[in-house]
């Protein structure tokens, strides 16, 4: 069965757009998951810098999250 352009376009940004949702969440995860750990460990709010590298995420990414 061969898909006309337009359902591959609508599957295609279907795709992307699950995708992005996943990536999305799997950043605020590891954003939270670092938070919690600095402040565990330290007892004081972390700093953006801190989470970014704690996580290994841009500094943008985690202040996006912020």
């Amino acid at each position: 069965m061969k898909l006309s352009s337009d359902e591959i376009k609508e599957r295609q940004k279907k795709a992307a757009t699950d995708t992005a949702i996943k990536k999305r969440s799997n950043s605020q995860q590891l954003v939270k998951k670092a938070i919690k750990k600095i402040t565990k460990e330290t007892g004081n709010k972390p700093t953006q810098k801190e989470v970014a590298e704690r996580a290994k995420l841009s500094l943008r990414t985690i202040k996006r999250y912020w």
